[in-house]
């Protein structure tokens, strides 16, 4: 297994809570391609989703590809607007 992002599904909601790459893997870009095949999955499944993963949150601030369906965590200050 190379990695994984770990989730919790809620109401019409994805909250991503880890996301590990395995050192292996290190530095080959495979956990941003994970990371946007989820979001991806999670925006065909017409969920919102909502970051809590450190490296979930660079990825939707390095893209506006997902702004309409990203709920920011209220306590967060990681929104792409601050």
């Amino acid at each position: 297994m190379a990695g994984f992002s770990a989730y919790r599904e809620g109401d019409r909601a994805t909250v991503f809570t880890h996301t590990e790459i395995d050192d292996t893997f290190g530095g080959q870009g495979l956990g941003t391609i994970l990371v946007r095949e989820a979001l991806d999955d999670t925006v065909r499944s017409e969920r919102t989703i909502v970051p809590l993963c450190p490296f979930v949150t660079r990825v939707l601030q390095q893209t506006s590809d997902y702004d309409d369906h990203v709920r920011w965590p209220q306590a967060s200050s990681a929104s792409r607007d601050e």
